[in-house]
């Protein structure tokens, strides 16, 4: 699933040498980013350290977009490992959530980002 989306570009918000960003379809909270390993790794503990710091290096960069673009109080940067901890695709991805003080949902109680709002959230997160 993952492998493919990398070469949708109206999906893609950013990407360099190691991964790429999309809006995650199904939003925690408005905002909520995937950072995807470029190659197919199946978890994070499975990935070449270099791919490691470029998806963290990135996550961290995501965070304070998410901030500074969307308002948001404080920022979730986490990752499943496996199905047992939560891991629904199995191909290495960081998930960057923005979070915001009175917020009610959670990893149980998911959104679906609709194609209005993706255009909407794609032009404000990476217009320069």
């Amino acid at each position: 699933m993952f492998c493919k989306l990398k070469d949708d570009s109206s999906a893609v918000l950013f990407n360099d040498k190691q991964c790429y960003v999309v809006l995650d379809k199904y939003p925690i909270e408005r905002g909520h980013m995937l950072v995807i390993s470029k190659e197919h790794y199946p978890d994070l503990l499975s990935a070449p350290d270099d791919v490691i710091t470029g998806m963290s290096l990135m996550a961290v960069k995501l965070g304070r977009l998410l901030k500074e673009r969307l308002g948001a109080d404080g920022v979730q940067i986490s990752t499943n490992v496996g199905d047992t901890a939560g891991q629904l695709i199995m191909h290495t991805h960081i998930h960057v959530i923005p979070r915001y003080v009175g917020g009610t949902r959670s990893f149980s109680k998911r959104g679906i980002l609709s194609n209005e709002e993706q255009k909407m959230l794609k032009k404000l997160l990476t217009e320069k």
